[in-house]
Order: C-alpha cells, then sequence, then structure tokens
C-alpha cells in the first residue's frame, strides 16, 4: 500500500512539473524564434559591411 501511495505520488509530482516546463517550453520556443530572426537580420547587415571594408581593401 505504502509503495502504490509513493507511486502515485510520484507521478502527481512529474505531472506537475511537465506541465509548468512545457509551457516554459512553448514561451522559450517563441523567444528563439524572435532571436533567429533578428540574428538574420544582424547576419546581413554583418555581410554588407564585409563586402564594403572588402571593396576599400580593393580600390
Amino acid at each position: 500500500m505504502k509503495r502504490k501511495r509513493k507511486r502515485k505520488r510520484k507521478r502527481k509530482m512529474k505531472m506537475k512539473y511537465m506541465k509548468k516546463r512545457k509551457r516554459t517550453i512553448k514561451t522559450y520556443r517563441k523567444e528563439e524564434e524572435e532571436d533567429e530572426k533578428e540574428d538574420e537580420d544582424y547576419d546581413e547587415d554583418e555581410d554588407r559591411s564585409k563586402d564594403e571594408v572588402k571593396d576599400e581593401d580593393g580600390k
């Protein structure tokens, strides 16, 4: 009986933890997607500046 109760409690705690975790994972994914978009924009700007530097060195 004690083992059954222990297992039940353990499973309940795990579900509680996973629900919290799932919520944070969703918000984390949204933030990650936004960061990726910003990184892409930043990379494009960086590529442009590198090209400009190459042009100046070539002249």
